[in-house]
């Protein structure tokens, strides 16, 4: 159970022999309204959802010691964000606003599209969760229309040449 609110079913494998830290990541999760979330997307992003509901949503990733690419397919309807000044919900600033506005206009109110493309990069400072966060993370902001598909892809292609690594295989899922 994830904030109260949702079942998570998240399966984790990791391969200790691989000397690129290989691992494959699943997430599962169930109907939940979005609004639950707004005490960890304040912290986490600085936003906060006024409304949404999440009907279903899959993620398979595979990752890497310095990427990881992969893909969501996240069904949701009536999304409504507030863009906050350092997480700050009392005090709406004409720039906050401003955000807020085109962001509302930029981010999709529906599930608009199939499975979306998932890339985070590693910053090999901080922990996994950080690295599962900003997995999680990119998927959501390229479903939601914040990111495309051809950005997330060409992102991923420059950090696999920039690291010398080979590419990660298609994994596509039927979900």
């Amino acid at each position: 159970m994830f904030m109260d609110a949702t079942d998570l079913n998240v399966n984790y494998t990791q391969s200790y022999a691989d000397r690129l830290s290989g691992f494959h990541l699943d997430v599962t999760g169930s109907s939940f309204d979005l609004t639950t979330l707004n005490p960890r997307l304040e912290s986490f992003a600085s936003v906060e959802a006024k409304s949404g509901f999440l009907d279903t949503l899959s993620m398979s990733v595979t990752g890497r010691k310095h990427s990881a690419y992969g893909e969501m397919d996240m069904y949701y309807h009536g999304l409504k964000v507030e863009y906050l000044v350092k997480g700050d919900t009392t005090h709406q600033t004409l720039k906050a606003e401003t955000i807020s506005f085109f962001a509302n206009r930029i981010v999709h109110k529906k599930h608009q599209k199939g499975i979306s493309d998932v890339y985070a990069k590693r910053d090999p400072e901080k922990g996994f969760v950080n690295y599962w966060v900003k997995i999680f993370l990119g998927g959501v902001l390229t479903d939601t229309g914040v990111r495309t598909d051809s950005k997330q892809e060409r992102r991923y292609k420059n950090s696999i040449k920039g690291e010398n690594e080979p590419t990660i295989p298609d994994n596509s899922v039927e979900y």
